[in-house]
């Protein structure tokens, strides 16, 4: 961990030259740090440069306010007192923090964000005075996220009655949990529980994410036995590091793995409809290159 803290230190001081010569600067974004585990004092901040290097700029995003309280701590706090150092000399080793308040999405914002997403895919809905069909989703509780406009929008690009829409969008869940709920038991009725049970197991039990070939790979028929080693070595990966408290967790899912299985296997074909259906959901996928997918 130290060594690990050290290089990352190592690599803004190297970066941040570098781009200095070329008159740049280094902005590195650190998105939903809330979901970071407490492991290694993770949520600390600690493994982050106390004074960063000029010309680097590091933006950390979260819904926790705690959270944002204590990497502003951290980066504007004094560093513990060395031998020799007085309070003045210590202050001087401290950086610069500020923190911006966001606000969620505005009703004109959320028109704009649906729009453009819709557009990707030569649709759009009918905003005329009567029957405005995208007051519908931008006056959702939960339209305030542009997480829940994106998948709202996938939903109704799917969607394929054109006189059913105003029926789809009032039956919109409120939330995010909710429209995820509804994309899930669509797949299960379009692909079969069993596929779809086992893509978000090997999903929950990937900590670093799967790319869409691992995914593809474990969830092929004739891979029985590596499916069964992969869910085991996260347990046992678990049980040997600071994430101890899920290996039973992980050993359940090796056993439920082992069950649905045997239950129905998922053929190539399958699979191939199954990846276009989960697309948006891949990071990366949906508008162009899947990287990875995994579980928050």
């Amino acid at each position: 961990y130290t060594q690990l803290v050290q290089l990352l230190a190592s690599l803004l001081r190297n970066a941040a030259a570098r781009l200095g010569d070329e008159g740049r600067k280094l902005v590195v974004v650190l998105d939903g740090v809330n979901e970071l585990s407490d492991a290694f004092q993770a949520r600390t901040f600690a493994w982050l440069p106390r004074v960063l290097p000029a010309g680097v700029v590091v933006v950390l995003s979260t819904s926790d306010n705690s959270l944002a309280a204590a990497a502003k701590a951290h980066f504007t706090s004094p560093p513990p007192s060395p031998s020799g150092l007085s309070f003045t000399e210590r202050r001087s080793m401290s950086g610069v923090a500020r923190t911006f308040h966001l606000t969620t999405l505005d009703t004109r914002d959320r028109g704009t964000i649906v729009r453009a997403l819709l557009a990707r895919h030569a649709r759009r809905l009918d905003e005329a005075s009567f029957g405005n069909q995208l007051k519908y989703i931008v006056l959702k509780r939960g339209a305030g996220s542009p997480l829940y406009l994106e998948i709202a929008c996938e939903e109704l690009r799917l969607f394929g009655s054109f006189e059913g829409v105003t029926d789809k969008l009032k039956q919109l869940p409120d939330t995010v949990d909710g429209l995820l709920v509804g994309v899930l038991q669509r797949l299960e009725t379009e692909f079969g529980v069993a596929p779809v049970a086992l893509g978000t197991l090997y999903l929950a039990a990937a900590r670093q994410g799967l790319d869409e070939d691992g995914v593809r790979l474990l969830l092929a028929g004739a891979e029985h036995d590596y499916a069964l080693l992969f869910c085991e070595a996260a347990a046992a990966e678990a049980k040997s590091s600071v994430f101890a408290g899920e290996a039973d967790s992980l050993a359940l899912l090796a056993e439920q793995v082992d069950r649905l299985r045997r239950e129905q296997p998922v053929a190539a074909a399958l699979w191939c409809r199954l990846r276009r259906a989960l697309g948006m959901f891949v990071r990366g996928g949906g508008h162009g290159g899947a990287a990875g997918a995994g579980a928050g």
